[in-house]
């Protein structure tokens, strides 16, 4: 069986020098759970991989590209592992008799409108500047601290506060046409 070519060897090495600060994003994207972490950093390896073979020569930054593919998977397997559970819990409260309390009576058109309200703000927030996404989604969607997110962002705390707030000013712009003014 042939060895693995220049072109295996050149991704591994560019893996390798920046492994430890992938899966530290991993890791703070996985709120903090090991494994998690492990197994996205293993899928974005291997799509990576994939990709790398394709986009190698135009590749101007390949730390900023490996951690935006590193990123990327991480959000999607978040993603997935949210539909996964929206599947699932309706299911474990029809299961159980007494759970009845807990279910909420929704108006389909407002449970429609909720969840179209959360497709374009999951779409307006991956289209922010990739400087604003990462702060925003650890802020917004994973509850981070702050100084949290200034550490594993490698900046200031005062700058982790700002970029949250140009995003949350983005976001808020983006989506001045669904929501009601007094929402805003």
């Amino acid at each position: 069986m042939p060895g693995p070519t220049a072109q295996e060897r050149e991704f591994s090495r560019l893996w390798q020098a920046h492994r430890d600060e992938l899966l530290a994003l991993c890791t703070n994207l996985m709120g903090g759970n090991m494994v998690e972490a492990e197994d996205a950093l293993g899928r974005a390896a291997l799509l990576a991989l994939e990709k790398y073979s394709r986009y190698a020569g135009e590749l101007q930054n390949p730390k900023a590209w490996l951690k935006r593919l590193v990123f990327n998977s991480s959000i999607d397997i978040l993603r997935e592992r949210q539909r996964a559970q929206q599947v699932i819990a309706p299911q474990a409260l029809e299961d159980e008799p007494h759970q009845e309390e807990l279910k909420t009576i929704e108006n389909p058109e407002q449970a429609c409108l909720q969840r179209e309200l959360g497709r374009q703000l999951q779409r307006f927030i991956e289209e922010l500047p990739a400087r604003l996404q990462q702060p925003v989604v650890m802020r917004l969607v994973h509850a981070r601290e702050y100084l949290e997110i200034a550490r594993c962002l490698k900046i200031t705390e005062e700058n982790a506060r700002k970029l949250v707030q140009l995003g949350r000013m983005q976001l808020r712009k983006a989506l001045k046409n669904y929501l009601d003014p007094e929402m805003l």
